[in-house]
């Protein structure tokens, strides 16, 4: 009998080993159904947000049995440490958010008061423009004139010297070398890039034009005086197109130069539309040049040895900038139609749509600290923010593909006014697309 008992009690601890180590079925978890991922629907995976957008909706499908949703955002691509980790019960969530830029992954998972959370996978989404690199020194010497890139290289201009960046590795600008250039003064020294040649005004009343065979070293080939005015001649704006280059002068209207040659470029004619130009642009037989307060001047240029002018455009708003693409001009604050090239219409009037140049792509205009929608100028965002409180201003820019350099004053927001804490080139993503010139 003892044995038999012995038996009957190894058998009921064996029963109770198993039995510990099974989870029985429970009628009541098993009518819950285990919760399914979510599928993540917006914003799309790898979709670009303009930053002016401060709200951004989250949204994916619904999962039967969940009772509730967990959204994570993260600037890493595992979700690890994430800046946002909000339960909610919709299958949507609006986020406000004025400060993160960049890249941001985020994930949504299912839960159920039985069952564990179901994750889905990681999106992620651009919201820029955005800082990728930039240098930084605590003295601040001054801006620049002008910028220009050319290859891997980005110039910048200032009143006797050229600073030269390479930029060959995209998000780490590196200061080459500072090279005298022969013509500048306290003026300052303006260009522009065309046929490969810079074209450089210089010391007020001239035209150099400069080669970037060897890039390091810009080497003028040509120069010629066009206005020899003793009202403090004064260069300002340049257009270039075939063999003539069009010089608006501040005090003397406009000149044009022959630089089909470019070792020796001569004085074609001129064309005194009274003080104050500012910018020059063409379009078709047409130049626009910017007055300031008396808007915009329009010159007939289809015959290049006698300019005439052929309409002034009234505007109440200053006008600094004019950039003519196609049968449309912008200027500071309009938009224009050239239907009529002589009698441009105001299509559009914005007071925040402002600009030194611009670069175009996919249809949007990049104007330096800001970006607009080409159809109505409306601002869609701005490459103001570097990170934290630090903030960045800068007179010019280019853009290469679709990073843009800027020599950037930096700055803090302070109680009446701001606090300057250095400079540099900064390099921002301005698009997920190539920008053309």
């Amino acid at each position: 009998m003892k044995k038999y008992i012995a038996q009957l009690s190894v058998i009921c601890v064996l029963l109770s080993i198993v039995g510990c180590g099974r989870k029985w079925n429970n009628p009541v978890e098993s009518a819950v159904p285990l919760p399914g991922v979510p599928g993540l629907i917006s914003p799309a995976n790898n979709a670009w947000i303009w930053n002016a957008q401060d709200t951004i909706t989250f949204t994916w499908s619904k999962v039967d049995g969940a009772t509730k949703y967990k959204l994570r955002l993260s600037n890493y691509s595992t979700i690890s440490d994430s800046f946002v980790a909000i339960e909610i019960a919709d299958t949507f969530y609006n986020w406000v958010d004025t400060n993160k830029l960049g890249k941001i992954y985020w994930q949504v998972k299912a839960w159920n008061p039985i069952n564990e959370w179901k994750p889905s996978l990681i999106n992620v989404f651009e919201k820029g423009p955005y800082v990728i690199g930039k240098t930084f020194t605590t003295y601040y010497g001054g801006e620049p004139n002008c910028q220009i890139i050319y290859n891997n290289y980005t110039y910048f201009f200032y009143n006797t010297e050229i600073a030269i960046y390479d930029i060959s590795n995209y998000n780490t600008p590196l200061h080459i070398k500072n090279v005298i250039y022969p013509r500048g003064n306290s003026t300052g020294l303006k260009a522009i890039l065309a046929n490969n040649l810079l074209y450089i005004l210089v010391a007020g009343d001239g035209l150099s034009i400069a080669s970037l065979t060897d890039p390091l070293n810009p080497t003028e080939i040509g120069y010629v005086t066009n206005c020899t005015q003793i009202d403090v001649p004064r260069n300002i704006g340049i257009a270039v197109r075939d063999t003539i280059a069009y010089v608006a002068n501040f005090y003397n209207g406009l000149f044009l130069i022959n630089i089909k040659d470019p070792n020796n470029p001569t004085n074609v004619s001129s064309c005194n539309i009274g003080k104050y130009s500012y910018d020059v642009t063409i379009s078709g037989n047409y130049a626009y040049i910017a007055k300031q307060d008396s808007g915009i001047t329009v010159v007939d240029i289809s015959d290049p040895v006698m300019p005439v002018v052929v309409n002034n455009i009234s505007c109440p708003r200053t006008i600094f900038h004019t950039f003519a693409n196609s049968n449309i001009l912008y200027a500071s604050y309009y938009k224009f139609s050239l239907a009529n090239p002589i009698y441009p219409e105001i299509m559009l009037e914005d007071i925040a749509f402002w600009f030194h140049k611009l670069r175009m792509g996919g249809g949007i205009l990049f104007g330096g600290m800001y970006v607009y929608q080409e159809n109505n100028i409306t601002k869609i965002a701005e490459c103001v923010k570097i990170n934290g409180d630090t903030l960045a201003s800068f007179p010019d820019f280019d853009i290469n593909s679709n990073y843009q350099y800027s020599y950037a004053r930096y700055y803090k927001q302070v109680s009446g006014g701001r606090q300057d804490i250095g400079s540099g080139v900064c390099v921002f993503k301005v698009a997920p697309f190539s920008v053309t010139k």
